[in-house]
């Protein structure tokens, strides 16, 4: 059971696999962008965690809604190269002494920081952000703390992020802006189907892949269930 706003209607043009990954991983991107950031044309952005399955949507979401320049940060140099196939104009892999590099690819300093990882790569694209800039945050998975200096942060607006707050009404506007983009061609999502019976298998294959996904159905029966893409960034 759902609640009725929770529920989305979809056209037949939008294959159940696509709508999932535009749901889950579509709206968070989108909405960091546009219901906390408020992100206007013409912006650079810096989005770091980029490999990850929402950075990989935040980057084109970005350019779809009309930024100047996306630069995405991540760990799998492979997972770089497609998205900056998919709109990022630079792309920076964080490794070691990344933070300069930052600091370069920002071009005088980034409008927005969109971060999923926290810890030391957010405390770095604080860096990279430009007095007047804002910086939201949506995961952690560089770690759960994290030490910033006084000074870096002044005239800057740090923004925590959390879906779940958003009212539902916005969520579902989301879900349909990032469909028509879809439908279009500009947002692209990537998602795998496994049957049933090889499901156990496929997990296994997930913990060690970098970038993993699956859905799950009965040969000649309906689908019934679905995992979204994970990445390690």
């Amino acid at each position: 059971m759902a609640h009725a706003g929770q529920v989305q209607q979809l056209t037949d043009d939008i294959a159940d696999e696509q709508a999932l990954c535009l749901d889950v991983e579509g709206t968070t991107a989108w909405l960091a962008l546009t219901y906390k950031a408020g992100i206007p044309p013409g912006e650079s952005v810096l989005v770091l965690g980029a490999t990850g399955s929402v950075g990989q949507i935040a980057v084109q979401a970005a350019k779809a809604l009309g930024a100047r320049r996306v630069v995405a940060a991540g760990r799998d140099r492979e997972t770089l190269d497609a998205v900056q196939d998919r709109g990022a104009g630079a792309v920076v892999t964080l490794d070691e002494a990344y933070e300069g590099r930052l600091v370069g690819a920002s071009e005088g300093g980034f409008d927005l920081a969109v971060d999923f990882l926290f810890g030391a790569p957010m405390a770095a694209g604080i860096q990279a952000t430009r007095v007047g800039g804002r910086i939201v945050n949506l995961g952690m998975r560089a770690g759960w703390t994290v030490e910033l200096r006084g000074i870096p942060l002044k005239e800057r607006d740090l923004f925590s992020c959390s879906i779940g707050m958003v009212p539902i009404d916005v969520r579902a506007r989301a879900f349909g802006d990032l469909s028509q983009l879809a439908l279009t061609g500009g947002i692209h999502v990537e998602s795998e189907r496994t049957a049933l019976a090889d499901v156990a298998e496929r997990w296994k294959r997930q913990a060690t892949s970098h970038t993993a996904s699956c859905s799950s159905h009965l040969e000649g029966g309906p689908r019934l269930s679905w995992w979204r893409r994970a990445t390690i960034v």
